[in-house]
Protein backbone atom coordinates (compact mmCIF):
# COMPACT_ATOMS: atom_id res chain seq x y z
CA UNK A 1 0.00 0.00 0.00
CA UNK A 2 2.50 2.47 0.53
CA UNK A 3 4.12 1.80 -2.70
CA UNK A 4 0.69 2.74 -4.08
CA UNK A 5 0.36 5.81 -2.48
CA UNK A 6 4.48 7.01 -3.48
CA UNK A 7 3.26 6.34 -7.03
CA UNK A 8 0.05 7.93 -7.09
CA UNK A 9 1.85 11.36 -6.01
CA UNK A 10 4.71 10.91 -8.23
CA UNK A 11 2.00 10.42 -11.10
CA UNK A 12 0.12 13.55 -9.66
CA UNK A 13 3.32 15.03 -9.85
CA UNK A 14 4.49 14.29 -13.08
CA UNK A 15 1.02 15.08 -14.13
CA UNK A 16 0.98 18.75 -12.95
CA UNK A 17 4.56 19.09 -13.93
CA UNK A 18 3.71 18.55 -17.45
CA UNK A 19 0.24 21.06 -17.00
CA UNK A 20 2.62 23.80 -15.75
CA UNK A 21 5.17 23.22 -18.85
CA UNK A 22 2.18 23.60 -21.49
CA UNK A 23 0.69 26.78 -19.46
CA UNK A 24 4.49 28.32 -19.18
CA UNK A 25 4.81 27.23 -23.42
CA UNK A 26 2.09 29.29 -24.37
CA UNK A 27 2.63 32.83 -23.25
CA UNK A 28 5.19 33.67 -24.82
CA UNK A 29 8.69 35.25 -22.46
CA UNK A 30 9.83 38.68 -21.97
CA UNK A 31 12.74 38.79 -24.52
CA UNK A 32 14.86 41.24 -21.18
CA UNK A 33 14.19 38.22 -19.20
CA UNK A 34 15.13 35.68 -20.91
CA UNK A 35 18.72 37.64 -21.53
CA UNK A 36 18.72 38.19 -17.61
CA UNK A 37 18.34 34.12 -17.82
CA UNK A 38 20.71 32.93 -20.52
CA UNK A 39 23.68 35.29 -18.93
CA UNK A 40 25.98 33.83 -16.70
CA UNK A 41 27.09 35.48 -13.68
CA UNK A 42 30.26 37.43 -13.97
CA UNK A 43 29.93 37.40 -17.87
CA UNK A 44 29.23 40.09 -20.91
CA UNK A 45 26.69 38.25 -22.68
CA UNK A 46 26.84 39.99 -26.49
CA UNK A 47 23.88 38.72 -29.23
CA UNK A 48 24.07 40.05 -33.19
CA UNK A 49 20.15 40.89 -32.84
CA UNK A 50 18.19 43.21 -30.86
CA UNK A 51 16.22 41.45 -27.84
CA UNK A 52 19.02 38.66 -27.27
CA UNK A 53 18.35 37.53 -31.18
CA UNK A 54 20.75 35.70 -33.46
CA UNK A 55 24.42 34.53 -32.62
CA UNK A 56 25.49 34.65 -28.84
CA UNK A 57 29.21 35.31 -27.67
CA UNK A 58 29.55 35.76 -23.77
CA UNK A 59 32.98 37.26 -22.50
CA UNK A 60 34.84 37.42 -19.38
CA UNK A 61 38.11 38.23 -19.87
CA UNK A 62 39.01 41.85 -19.44
CA UNK A 63 40.78 42.65 -22.73
CA UNK A 64 39.75 44.55 -26.04
CA UNK A 65 37.51 42.57 -28.30
CA UNK A 66 35.85 43.06 -31.83
CA UNK A 67 32.55 41.22 -32.04
CA UNK A 68 33.56 40.19 -36.01
CA UNK A 69 36.48 38.31 -34.66
CA UNK A 70 34.07 36.01 -32.60
CA UNK A 71 30.98 35.52 -35.26
CA UNK A 72 29.06 38.46 -35.02
CA UNK A 73 28.42 41.70 -37.50
CA UNK A 74 27.66 43.76 -34.93
CA UNK A 75 27.18 44.30 -31.53
CA UNK A 76 22.85 44.07 -31.35
CA UNK A 77 21.78 43.62 -27.54
CA UNK A 78 23.65 42.79 -24.13
CA UNK A 79 23.78 41.79 -20.58
CA UNK A 80 26.46 43.23 -18.56
CA UNK A 81 26.51 40.63 -15.90
CA UNK A 82 29.78 41.10 -14.67
CA UNK A 83 30.93 41.57 -11.04
CA UNK A 84 28.48 44.88 -9.53
CA UNK A 85 30.39 48.01 -10.42
CA UNK A 86 32.39 46.72 -13.64
CA UNK A 87 32.19 48.78 -16.67
CA UNK A 88 32.19 47.87 -20.26
CA UNK A 89 33.46 50.54 -22.55
CA UNK A 90 31.46 49.64 -26.56
CA UNK A 91 33.11 51.10 -29.27
CA UNK A 92 32.29 51.80 -33.25
CA UNK A 93 32.20 54.85 -35.99
CA UNK A 94 31.29 57.80 -34.87
CA UNK A 95 27.98 59.04 -36.27
CA UNK A 96 29.44 62.23 -37.57
CA UNK A 97 32.40 60.35 -39.35
CA UNK A 98 31.55 57.44 -40.25
CA UNK A 99 34.60 56.62 -42.06
CA UNK A 100 36.84 57.70 -39.26
CA UNK A 101 38.75 56.07 -36.60
CA UNK A 102 36.24 53.82 -33.84
CA UNK A 103 35.36 56.21 -30.45
CA UNK A 104 33.45 55.21 -27.31
CA UNK A 105 30.03 55.38 -27.97
CA UNK A 106 28.62 54.03 -24.40
CA UNK A 107 29.52 52.64 -21.93
CA UNK A 108 27.77 49.54 -19.23
CA UNK A 109 28.38 49.79 -15.87
CA UNK A 110 27.16 45.84 -14.41
CA UNK A 111 24.30 45.09 -14.08
CA UNK A 112 22.89 46.41 -17.03
CA UNK A 113 20.72 45.10 -20.06
CA UNK A 114 20.27 46.96 -23.13
CA UNK A 115 17.81 45.08 -25.61
CA UNK A 116 18.86 47.62 -28.90
CA UNK A 117 21.53 49.26 -30.26
CA UNK A 118 20.02 52.67 -29.88
CA UNK A 119 20.75 52.62 -34.08
CA UNK A 120 24.72 52.48 -33.36
CA UNK A 121 27.07 50.19 -35.07
CA UNK A 122 29.16 48.86 -32.82
CA UNK A 123 31.85 46.34 -33.31
CA UNK A 124 34.41 46.77 -30.65
CA UNK A 125 34.44 46.22 -26.47
CA UNK A 126 36.86 47.11 -23.87
CA UNK A 127 35.42 44.00 -21.34
CA UNK A 128 35.62 45.68 -18.18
Amino acid sequence: MFTKRVFAVSAAGVLAAMFSGAVASAQPQDPVQAMAEACDEGKLCVWEGANGQGKRVDFYVCQWEEVQRHGLSRVGSFVNNQTDGTVAAFHGPDPANPTGPWIEQYRSTAFEIRDDDRGLGTYGIQVC
